[in-house]
Formats: structure tokens, C-alpha cells, sequence
């Protein structure tokens, strides 16, 4: 390369004009769809969120058993066998998955709940407004006896 073909360090960088970001979204093949009812989240020694999203059931019993008359005719009762504790009702936690979030992620994330959140209340008000409405509707149509 001669002198003259050669990058001059001093030389004053060319700006490059901005330009607007497209995100093109793809959904890989696998992925999964969960279900929640409540999450779980700790933080770790790089500031990183991990979230485990659960569902909530109860115990499952490990038995039923269908008593019957001496005929062979069930007697309509059943009994359960399984996990018992008379001291709690109990409630199994079944964790589905983990999300790990950076702070930034975290805090992008945080915005789009609540602007759903936001979004899904004055959805739900709007239906009471209509329900309400058509109820007080429903009243006045209603023949008096």
C-alpha cells in the first residue's frame, strides 16, 4: 500500500448518518407457550433478574377409590389417597420456566407490563360501562307483574 493510499490517523472521521432500526421478529420452531399464575425472582452478583414463572394446583391424588355394595354396584362414594397434611392446605408450585434479565431488559419489560396492565383496565372498564348498561336496560324493559 503506498503512503498515499494509507488511512491518516489525524485526519477528521466521516460522519455517518443515523438511520432508523427495523426489527425483523422470528419465531423460532420450538417455541413454547406457558401459562402462569405468579412468578418467582431473585437477583444475581451481575445484576442480572432471574424470574421463574409457576402454576398453582393442588395436590393431585395418587389414588381414587371407588368402594362398592356387594352386588358389584358402586356405592357413589370415593376415596382419595395421597399427600395429607392436617396441620395446611396445601398448594403445589409447579415452576414452568426462567427468564434472565439484564436491568435494561428488565426495565424494558417492566414498561410494556404496565402499559398492558394499563391497557386491560380500561378494557375491563369499558365492558363494566357496556354490562352496566345493558342491565339497567334489561330493568326498564322488564314488564311489572
Amino acid at each position: 500500500m503506498s503512503e498515499q493510499d494509507k488511512p491518516n490517523p489525524s485526519a477528521p472521521a466521516v460522519p455517518v448518518p443515523a438511520k432508523t432500526v427495523k426489527f425483523i421478529h422470528k419465531q423460532g420452531d420450538r417455541l413454547p407457550t406457558y401459562h402462569a399464575d405468579g412468578a418467582w425472582g431473585v437477583t444475581n452478583q451481575h445484576g442480572n433478574i432471574r424470574i421463574s414463572f409457576y402454576t398453582e394446583n393442588i395436590p393431585v391424588p395418587t389414588a381414587a377409590v371407588n368402594p362398592v355394595h356387594p352386588d358389584g354396584s358402586p356405592t357413589g362414594e370415593q376415596e382419595l389417597e395421597g399427600v395429607i397434611d392436617p396441620k395446611y392446605f396445601l398448594m403445589i408450585r409447579d415452576f414452568q420456566c426462567n427468564v434472565v434479565l439484564s436491568i435494561t431488559s428488565a426495565v424494558q419489560v417492566h414498561q410494556m407490563l404496565g402499559n398492558f396492565i394499563r391497557i386491560a383496565q380500561e378494557n375491563m372498564a369499558a365492558q363494566v360501562k357496556v354490562m352496566e348498561n345493558q342491565m339497567k336496560e334489561a330493568a326498564e324493559k322488564k314488564p311489572v307483574q
